[in-house]
């Protein structure tokens, strides 16, 4: 079975558009693994925390702009089901899940160095940052494995076309025929879970740094 992107061939400008903005991605993202990686006076957890965050960035982008690129340059709008599901799990895992954990690592990092300056050597420790590394990817990976799985028990029986450049979960959910339910249920409850949850504890954290 494939899917089919609705979005056609664009105008040059709309062309070179995504192209520019993905290697500025790239070029932005490297600079900074870079620029930390060689000035050991970076070597701190905000600076880890943002190196973390930025190559969730360069992944998140690999994963939707080499076929965002195929569908405006050469009209390959076609993705197998296969395909659509493995992009679909990264998109959500890297964009929604993984960012939201390393923002929330960030904001508590400047509440422990603001509110807690004397304590901020021994909470934020090298054990710990890696823990938080950890724990950011078994999280957004457990939290979005079940939703190709979901999808896949569905049964497209009426238009493959996806309103998108890429496989977003609520796109494909309502080309499907049947019972959608439990894949709306669980897209909402992991939305709730991990991007609620996240904002408020970030909020909180702010509120307390106030």
């Amino acid at each position: 079975m494939l899917f089919r992107s609705s979005k056609g061939i664009s105008a040059v400008p709309c062309l070179l558009f995504p192209t520019v903005l993905e290697l500025s991605t790239i070029v932005g993202n490297v600079t900074i693994l870079v620029v930390v990686a060689t000035e050991p006076v970076l070597h701190k957890p905000v600076y880890l925390f943002l190196c973390m965050l930025s190559t969730i960035d360069s992944a998140a982008s690999f994963s939707t702009v080499p076929k965002l690129l195929a569908i405006l340059w050469c009209g390959a709008g076609h993705i197998s089901a296969s395909a659509c599901l493995a992009q679909m799990f990264f998109i959500h895992a890297f964009c929604m899940m993984m960012e939201s954990t390393m923002l929330l690592a960030m904001a508590f990092d400047r509440y422990v160095a603001i509110c807690h300056p004397l304590h901020y050597a021994t909470i934020l420790t090298d054990t710990i940052i890696v823990r938080i590394a950890v724990a950011a990817m078994v999280r957004g990976s457990i939290l979005m494995l079940p939703c190709p799985f979901l999808i896949g028990r569905l049964s497209f029986c009426q238009s493959h076309v996806i309103p998108h450049t890429y496989c977003e979960h609520m796109a494909v959910v309502k080309l499907a025929c049947g019972d959608t339910r439990p894949n709306r249920v669980y897209g909402l409850t992991a939305a709730l879970l991990v991007i609620g949850v996240d904002l408020l504890c970030i909020g909180l954290s702010y509120v307390l740094i106030a």
